[in-house]
Formats: structure tokens, C-alpha cells, sequence
């Protein structure tokens, strides 16, 4: 049934895959589309309802969490909260769209959370279009004068003290918000720019990621129990470079579970299930010989060309996939 589903899905909009397939089940879904918006001060955001005309046995409330959602540090996720108080009694009724991954693992409320990143999955898409036709093979260089390399857009903590420790490595390039931009292409320019998209901004980078062997990336979420995996990682498969990510714990291993190859052999990994406090300079100290030496990006540029022939070419299958298995779980539970 979910191959049949998939085969009719795929080539549509996330938007339409997040409301279409209920009717394979007999549910009628009434959307809301990207339903956060920012709160006037920090905090959780603020959600975008919507309400059926009717409630049937047969309805559905269908929430698009378009970003990542907001954990306190009891570990409870304010949107799913809110999202409980406002439906109440039809909270069952109600599926959660979000970023954030595995997150139904440990969510026991009385919505149903699924998992699906809109935005990689349009960012994909995106890079499939004509007018970016070829670009992969620029990244299939294997001589890359940089060790390393880690962009910190919005100065968070964690990110403030990735720079603190690598930014004086020789080989390299570091930037960190506004403070300390780039040499050029700097963040600031990235954001002064609203023609400037994420897929853009990569190939404006084009110069450093290809120049470049290891992409230290820092995620947006750190101490979340569970995050969400950004463009910020998935540039680095395009790049064709060795990643050590720094984000949520266990981000490592569901990049593995996404279908990448971690290179488990070359970088120490163990950092990535290491508590909050530790695990960024875990990350660092454990890889410091490899960002001081380099590694041999000729002898393993069949891998880094498998990564980035998966994120394009087989990503998309994945994620659409465990959706679908998702949804028939989210199924099988209304029926009961």
C-alpha cells in the first residue's frame, strides 16, 4: 500500500503529500500550512489555527511545523503543549508536521507527531531544476588546500564556543555571525539580501566548500533532545566533504539512519552520544589531529561522490518513505 501511495505522491509539493495522503485512508485533512510564526519577543512561537467546519469521526487537523520546535529545560515541547490546550477533546484528531526528527519517540501527548523536513525536501528540489543543471561535478576536486571549515550563522552558545576553540587552527576558515565574518561572502551580506536563497547561498560559497576537506558544522539545535538537520549539514554532502557535525545529541547517527556514510574510520564519532555539556568539545578534541593534518580526499572521493549522489538522487526516497510508514502507524492508532 505505501509503495502504491509513494509512486503517487513523489513528484508533488510537500503540500500536497501532507494532505493527499490521508485520503488513501478515508480521512479528510483540513491543512495548515507553515502554521509558525515568531512571537514579538523570545520564546516559543506562535501557531496559525485552523479549525474544521465540522468534526466527524473522519477529521483531520493537519499542523505544518515549518521549523524546529521549542524544548524547555524540563524537556517539554511548548508548541505540542499549545497545540493540545487549543484542540482539547479532538487533540487525537490532530497531526503534527515537524523538523525535528524522531521526535513521536518520546512524545506521549495525545497528537500524533510525523516527521517530514520541508524544507530539505524543497531545497532538493530545488537544486533539480534546470538552471543548476551539472554543478555536482565542481565539487568532485580532490585538491583542497583547507583542512577545515565552520560557518556560525546566529551566534548561539554552542556556537560561540566552537569558534572560541577552532578558530586559531591554521588551514582553515571560521566566521561566527556578525562579529567574525568570512573574507568575503560574509553572513551579513547573506542577510542584508533577500534574493538570496539557501541553494544560492551555497553556490555562492562555492569557493570555500570545494577548496575545503572537513566541514565542522554546527548545527542550529544543541541542547534539544531531539533537533533538526539543516541545510548547514546537507551542504556538506553537497560539497563533498568529511562532516563533524556539532547539534542535537545523536544527530551523527541519524544522519547514518538518513543513509549517509559518516566516516566512522576517519573521524571519531563517539562524541555524538555525549551529554550536552561535553559533547562539542568532545567532537573537537577527538578530531583535532584529523582538522591539523588533513585527510586524503582523493582516496575517498567515492564515498563523498556516494554522499552527495544520495542526498540528491535518493533522499527524498527516504524521507517520503518513513512518512508513509509514519502515517500508516498514526492510522492504525486513530482506528483503535
Amino acid at each position: 500500500m505505501e509503495n502504491i501511495i509513494a509512486k503517487n505522491l513523489k513528484s508533488r509539493h510537500y503540500n500536497n503529500i501532507f494532505t493527499d495522503v490521508w485520503d488513501y485512508y478515508g480521512y479528510r485533512a483540513v491543512y495548515k500550512p507553515s502554521c509558525l510564526r515568531n512571537p514579538e519577543t523570545e520564546g516559543a512561537w506562535l501557531i496559525d489555527w485552523i479549525e474544521p467546519r465540522e468534526w466527524t469521526d473522519q477529521t483531520l487537523v493537519v499542523l505544518h511545523c515549518q521549523d524546529f520546535l521549542t524544548q524547555d529545560d524540563s524537556g517539554e515541547w511548548l508548541e505540542l503543549t499549545a497545540i493540545e490546550q487549543h484542540y482539547g477533546d479532538r487533540a487525537g484528531q490532530v497531526v503534527v508536521i515537524t523538523w525535528n526528527m524522531d521526535l513521536h519517540l518520546e512524545y506521549s501527548g495525545p497528537c500524533h507527531v510525523v516527521y517530514f523536513p520541508g524544507h530539505t525536501y524543497d531545497l532538493i528540489n530545488k537544486w533539480h531544476r534546470a538552471e543548476y543543471q551539472g554543478w555536482q561535478t565542481k565539487f568532485h576536486n580532490t585538491k583542497r588546500p583547507n583542512n577545515w571549515q565552520c560557518l556560525n550563522g546566529t551566534a548561539r552558545h554552542h556556537r560561540r564556543l566552537v569558534w572560541n576553540w577552532i578558530h586559531q587552527l591554521p588551514n582553515g576558515h571560521a566566521s561566527l555571525g556578525f562579529d567574525h565574518p568570512l573574507v568575503k561572502d560574509t553572513y551579513e551580506q547573506w542577510t542584508d539580501s533577500s534574493r538570496i536563497h539557501d541553494q544560492d547561498n551555497f553556490f555562492t560559497l562555492e569557493w570555500l566548500y570545494k577548496s575545503t576537506q572537513i566541514n565542522v558544522v554546527t548545527e542550529t539545535q544543541y541542547r534539544e533532545t531531539q533537533g533538526i538537520i539543516t541545510e548547514k549539514t546537507y551542504f556538506a554532502f553537497a560539497g563533498c566533504q568529511v562532516p563533524i557535525i556539532i547539534g542535537h545529541k545523536n544527530i551523527v547517527q541519524q544522519c547514518r539512519d538518513l543513509g549517509f556514510d559518516m566516516f566512522d574510520d576517519i573521524i571519531d564519532n563517539s562524541y555524538d552520544s555525549v551529554e550536552n555539556a561535553n559533547r562539542w568539545i568532545r567532537a573537537l578534541n577527538d578530531n583535532r589531529s584529523r582538522l591539523l593534518e588533513g585527510i586524503d580526499t582523493q582516496a575517498l572521493m567515492p564515498r563523498l561522490i556516494y554522499n552527495q549522489e544520495h542526498l540528491m538522487n535518493g533522499l527524498q526516497t527516504v524521507l517520503l518513505g518513513a512518512f508513509l510508514i509514519r502515517v500508516r502507524e498514526v492510522v492504525d492508532s486513530l482506528a483503535k
